[in-house]
């Protein structure tokens, strides 16, 4: 996919943490080794994720269309008789097999992929709960760099320029069998999540190589920490330690509830 354009991008993008248990000492790592999980996708805690519907065309002349260019491109070298045989071969497999195999197969595909999500709003009380340990873990704030940035990271791209958004759907992608551009492919798949996830605003990045890990992101790209509206005082001052021991400026910011409204303001 083409790589998202700097002023399409939001200002900022959020990343809930929780400070319960091991995940307190993943939550300073961030802080204070400048590096981000990249999960795989084959991980995901919504079963439905990365489950696409695989589907043969229902036209014979575009399932020929299709599996010769497939047999042209990925096929052992042949000659056009050799090529012709294998195409009489194929178009002689029931759909159902072709729908089968691929099922089969895409954790494979997808083994290698690794993504990293965040969420374009820091205001979702529903993803305080979730990720934030109901309020008392805090949500860290990146900005995306301009590109006459001098981070030795990004020498071409600014690091959130791999950021895709998130569609929204009640219907579950589908795989056209035989798939042309399988990167491509795979990633329609990562970025389309069912509609009742809207309120995340996700947005994903996403490597096509090397699989879950920790990755690092440029030191100046995060610079804020918000607070959770329950967060203990406790908490809030190892927090603030961390945040002082960073060489970059960081600010902090506090969620908290608001008077009247079934809302969270950002002060």
């Amino acid at each position: 996919m083409a790589p998202t354009k700097l002023e399409d991008l939001p200002t900022h993008f959020y990343k809930y943490r929780s400070l319960a248990g091991d995940q307190r000492a993943f939550t300073k790592q961030i802080l204070s080794e400048d590096t981000l999980y990249w999960a795989s996708p084959l991980a995901f805690n919504d079963p439905f994720e990365c489950a696409p519907v695989p589907e043969m065309p229902k036209s014979r002349a575009e399932r020929e269309s299709r599996l010769r260019r497939l047999i042209k491109e990925h096929g052992p070298p042949a000659n056009e008789a050799t090529r012709r045989e294998m195409l009489s071969n194929a178009m002689r497999i029931p759909a159902e097999l072709y729908e089968q195999n691929l099922q089969q197969h895409l954790p494979n595909l997808l083994q290698e992929f690794a993504v990293c999500s965040l969420s374009a709003t820091p205001k979702s009380v529903l993803m305080w709960s979730h990720y934030a340990d109901c309020h008392r873990g805090l949500c860290l704030r990146f900005r995306p760099l301009t590109r006459d940035s001098q981070s030795p990271y990004v020498p071409e791209k600014t690091y959130f320029e791999l950021a895709y958004p998130v569609a929204y759907s009640a219907e579950r992608p589908t795989i056209s069998i035989p798939t042309g551009d399988r990167v491509e492919t795979l990633e329609r798949t990562i970025l389309t999540k069912a509609d009742f996830w809207r309120y995340e605003e996700e947005w994903r990045l996403i490597a096509h190589t090397g699989g879950p890990g920790l990755r690092p992101f440029p030191p100046e790209c995060l610079d804020a920490v918000i607070l959770g509206a329950r967060m203990p005082k406790q908490d809030r001052d190892e927090v603030k330690s961390w945040t002082a021991q960073r060489r970059h400026p960081i600010t902090l910011l506090e969620g908290k509830f608001d008077n009247r409204l079934f809302q969270l303001n950002i002060e």
